[in-house]
């Protein structure tokens, strides 16, 4: 998983979506109201917005041109693409917001077509240890204290802030006006409290009759329950975030970390007060822990020209993130609340593709064709590209990828990412995460032999050696087995991409293999990697249709909202609501089960 919120992502990254012809769908016949260009989408927002304010198309269209002017001034930061997102989700999306949305909406716009005046270095880092001392008032107070009225100033207070929209003496202010919300909040209500209470000391539990909703958004930064994802499908109840180990500079990120560098915007709430913002809403907060590898590193604008070492699945079977590791598992377990822990997103791919060898750190690719070591790296990669865009490597295996580590008859990589699963998963246990579960995230298209002819999918995880069932860590180590899940439904192009065809080959590996019992959670699901809303009002029903019936092993789902689903188009939404909220899909409460305490 490359969440969104840690990379730039490209128009053209759609192409990588493959077809299998597996479903009819006729989800468009759902739709109450038609929307099939972006210029009538676009002018159902506008009317919206203009009934509310009728200088909305004005301030849009300043808006509109103050990002572009940003992306010229700003080419290498992630400034650009925050704004040009926030701008499109209000110009594109606003048909379906409510008039609270709309007019906090209008009030960004404002904002954006104002002069700005950022804090000089100085002053914001000054700010920032002010941001620290307050995030650690809230987390102290959110199971005392309603939070809500300060939260919500905590939210605003961010999503200018990331904008790059507020001064240094208004920065200051609005910290002066949290610190004073925290101070005066009332008692949380008996209610509130026992929702917390009542969920201690148990853990989320797999039912055969209900599949969890749940979302992953670009929303780890906001604390309060009018995020814009609940404001349009209502309250989920697992809610996925991303966190990368280390900082551009190779620094240890820990969760009670403030002001997330892979972000890259000046304010953000630690993950421990994201957790128990979630757990105090009664959801079940997942959080997914990810290297940083070279994916990061040539997408995410922090990571651009950074020269520092990053840890690899090496290091953690060779103990050395034993500490690390520690620290932060008594941290989510803190609470004895159920929440989930990934460890190693797309493990497929970067993660154990450079896992073999003596060393643990040697890419499999200079195994099959050592002479790659000696070429320069711009030809190198040329050639990698080459070799997988021809399917070489669905093909290639050699004794060589067995023979430097623990057992022989299976491959070294697979079994270093099995060995750091059941080595993090001891130290959970070991740290008190009775409650807390853990899953695992394969990246899409996984086992797809033909996925590597798209842009975009060139490391699907589709060689000989990597078979899931090489990577079985045995029972009591995973909750569920995850699979990235991004593609689009059958009807839209016969010869084109297909839901079905990135989870098929996952799913027989999964059915044939040890992780049989393993519930199945797909992760980051959305039609692609770019936004797509005239296509989400089919895809949505072939997901909770077609792909669960033909799946009932699938335990539950996050939805990428409100990115990879905009539920910008009436469609898209009426048939969302229909299907999961007013459907058979009780999304409301999730299954909990009794920890053991052996």
């Amino acid at each position: 998983m490359k969440s969104a919120s840690l990379a730039v992502l490209t128009s053209g990254s759609i192409a990588f979506l493959l077809f299998l012809s597996a479903l009819s769908l006729c989800a468009r016949a759902d739709a109450p109201l038609s929307t099939s260009s972006m210029s009538q989408l676009k002018a159902a927002s506008l009317a919206a917005l203009s009934k509310v304010d009728s200088h909305s198309t004005e301030l849009v269209t300043k808006a509109e041109s103050y990002v572009e002017a940003v992306k010229k001034a700003k080419a290498n930061s992630p400034l650009p693409a925050k704004l040009e997102n926030a701008v499109q989700h209000i110009s594109c999306g606003s048909a379906n917001s409510s008039e609270v949305q709309i007019k906090s909406d209008l009030e960004l716009l404002d904002a954006i077509c104002r002069d700005h005046k950022e804090p000089s270095v100085e002053d914001l880092a000054a700010l920032q240890e002010r941001y620290k001392l307050l995030c650690v008032k809230l987390e102290d107070l959110i199971f005392v204290k309603d939070l809500e009225s300060a939260f919500r100033i905590h939210d605003r207070f961010v999503r200018y802030t990331s904008l790059a929209l507020w001064d240094k003496e208004k920065i200051l202010a609005e910290l002066e006006r949290m610190e004073r919300a925290a101070d005066s909040a009332p008692q949380r209500s008996p209610a509130q409290a026992k929702l917390v209470s009542d969920l201690k000391g148990k853990r989320i539990s797999f039912s055969d009759h209900r599949l969890d909703i749940g979302t992953a958004p670009d929303e780890q930064m906001y604390l309060t329950t009018d995020r814009r994802s609940n404001s349009l499908i209502g309250p989920p109840c697992l809610e996925l975030v991303e966190h990368l180990i280390q900082s551009p500079d190779g620094r240890r990120v820990d969760f009670n970390d403030c002001n997330i560098p892979a972000l890259g915007i000046p304010f953000s709430p630690p993950i421990t007060l994201w957790v128990k913002s979630r757990t105090a809403a009664g959801h079940v907060p997942a959080v997914l822990l990810n290297f940083v590898d070279i994916d990061i590193t040539s997408s995410n604008p922090v990571y651009f020209n950074s020269t520092a070492n990053f840890s690899s699945i090496a290091d953690v079977v060779e103990g050395k993130l034993d500490d690390y590791l520690k620290d932060n598992m008594k941290l989510i377990a803190a609470d004895k609340t159920p929440a989930l822990i990934g460890f190693c997103s797309d493990f497929d791919r970067e993660v154990v593709s450079n896992a073999f060898g003596a060393d643990g750190r040697t890419p499999y690719f200079f195994i099959l064709e050592p002479k790659l070591k000696d070429m320069a790296e711009s030809e190198r990669i040329k050639l990698i590209e080459k070799r997988q865009a021809e399917g070489f490597y669905t093909k290639a295996d050699s004794t060589e990828l067995s023979n430097k580590y623990g057992d022989k008859t299976i491959p070294d990589g697979p079994e270093r990412v099995r060995d750091a699963w059941k080595r993090t998963r001891k130290i959970l246990t070991e740290s008190g995460g009775s409650a807390v579960g853990m899953f695992c995230c394969a990246g899409n298209f996984h086992g797809n032999k033909e996925a590597c002819k798209f842009a975009g999918e060139l490391k699907t995880g589709n060689q000989p050696w990597n078979d899931l069932k090489y990577y079985y860590p045995g029972e009591g180590v995973f909750d569920y087995a995850g699979i990235n899940a991004m593609g689009d439904d059958a009807q839209r192009d016969p010869d084109g991409p297909n839901i079905m065809a990135a989870l098929k080959p996952f799913m027989s590996e999964v059915r044939t293999s040890a992780w049989h019992s393993t519930p199945v959670l797909l992760i980051e699901l959305s039609p692609g990697r770019t936004k797509m809303p005239f296509e989400e009002a089919a895809w949505i029903k072939a997901i909770f249709t077609e792909v669960t019936a033909t799946y009932p092993n699938i335990g539950a789902v996050t939805v990428t909202v409100p990115d990879g689903v905009t539920f910008w188009t009436p469609e898209s939404l009426a048939v969302y609501r229909r299907l999961v909220i007013d459907g058979e899909f009780n999304y409301k409460s999730c299954v909990f089960g009794k920890v053991d305490e052996k």
